[in-house]
């Protein structure tokens, strides 16, 4: 409404805007627009979407509007002043860069009226923007008058991947968590999975619907080919667009509890619920965890896995402990490992109850006179002195005599 007083200038052209405050979902009405003249029956006509003009033209260029700054459009709305007609319609469409977006209206048949309430249309900085109206069998002449809705300050949600659980057979449960909801409410949220890294909502996947709340949620992964790796990311959508945590690998499960298997020149290990517990890195020189493995770490100088010790380093062997060629471990009498030296040259190893180790080593008699020169002598010692010289004469001289001890002279 205009009041006149006082006979102002006729020479006058005023420009009237409004500010709308954002309700709870950050939304608010985006100045409507309205085509004069009537609509064209006979080809795709262009306009501007939130700007009055005249006419609808056939240029798309010539209509469009540059965004200064980004913006997300849903609820369009269309009011014609005829129906098109039994057998016609007309096509509105938002366009993002003179490209369609999937906001879109058809009005049809003795309709006057349409919205689609379910699609986006999402513009970053400096896109241009522009409706089209397309026509279907030659609808009757009309106007149209549009309006459009747009979401403030839209930015993504946050989220997070945890490991799945359940891992049995064909099936998974993936578990992530939503710890920031974005603007607006995430519309979709779940999981995606595929046999390649970073899988997107575009693979498999299953959507849990909205969310309204932070925190925790769980999926259910199907469809799984049972020992086949696969990568899953937690996702929440909204008008932003749609937020992935990071990578999880696991593997679909068989008969099998756990898996180990060399990756490069590293060692593995999952559970069987896909968690890694082991991660053995060859190229590591200290005892860092690697590869984001927390749980009992293993660097490349621990040569064996003592997995029953509560210490997971209680019982391993260190590669630097095998210093001198021919070192020995052994189990000792209390079932740990312990180190047999090595024994010197022309030396053999026997086994010795009475030795730590159980094991002891023992000269080899070289010749018969070391033999012959032993006053007394066990017949072990004699049956040794044979087994490493050979059948041959044990003395040059001189006279064997049994004692009738268990030994000779």
């Amino acid at each position: 409404k205009v009041t006149v007083s006082g006979t102002p200038s006729n020479n006058v052209v005023a420009e009237i805007g409004t500010t709308f405050v954002a309700d709870t979902d950050a939304q608010a009405p985006l100045s409507n627009g309205a085509g004069i003249e009537a609509l064209n029956t006979g080809a795709t006509a262009y306009n501007k979407v939130a700007w009055i003009v005249g006419s609808w033209n056939a240029t798309d260029e010539e209509e469009r509007r540059q965004l200064t700054l980004g913006t997300t459009l849903h609820n369009l709305y269309i009011r014609l002043s005829a129906a098109p007609g039994v057998g016609k319609s007309w096509v509105f469409t938002v366009r993002r860069n003179n490209t369609d977006t999937a906001l879109t209206v058809t009005i049809s048949g003795t309709d006057t009226t349409g919205s689609d309430t379910s699609n986006e249309a999402v513009f970053v900085d400096d896109d241009y923007m522009s409706l089209s109206c397309t026509p279907s069998g030659t609808p009757a002449a009309a106007n149209a008058r549009w309006g459009v809705y747009q979401i403030l300050g839209a930015n993504l949600p946050t989220v997070t991947t945890q490991t799945c659980e359940n891992v049995v057979g064909t099936t998974a449960t993936g578990r992530g968590n939503i710890t920031d909801l974005g603007t607006p409410n995430p519309t979709a949220h779940g999981h995606c999975w595929d046999t390649s890294i970073n899988p997107t909502t575009s693979d498999s996947s299953v959507d849990n619907g909205a969310a309204s709340v932070t925190g925790a949620f769980t999926s259910a992964i199907t469809a799984l080919i049972p020992g086949t790796g696969y990568f899953t990311r937690a996702f929440a959508t909204n008008a932003a667009g749609t937020a992935y945590g990071a990578n999880v690998f696991f593997i679909a499960s068989t008969a099998r509890k756990g898996y180990t298997w060399d990756e490069d020149s590293n060692l593995r290990s999952f559970d069987e619920n896909a968690i890694e517990r082991q991660y053995i890195h060859t190229d590591d020189v200290d005892d860092v965890a690697v590869n984001g493995a927390t749980t009992d770490p293993i660097s490349s100088n621990w040569a064996f896995d003592h997995v029953a010790a509560a210490d997971p380093h209680t019982g391993y062997v260190l590669e630097s402990l095998l210093d001198a060629k021919g070192d020995l471990y052994v189990a000792s009498a209390d079932d740990t490992v312990a180190k047999l030296t090595v024994g010197s040259n022309n030396e053999y190893l026997v086994a010795a109850s009475g030795e730590s180790t159980g094991l002891k080593w023992q000269t080899i008699p070289a010749t018969d006179v070391e033999v012959s020169e032993l006053s007394t002598a066990t017949y072990d010692d004699v049956q040794d002195y044979m087994n490493f010289q050979g059948d041959r004469t044990l003395f040059t001289g001189g006279v064997f005599t049994d004692n009738g001890d268990g030994t000779v002279t």
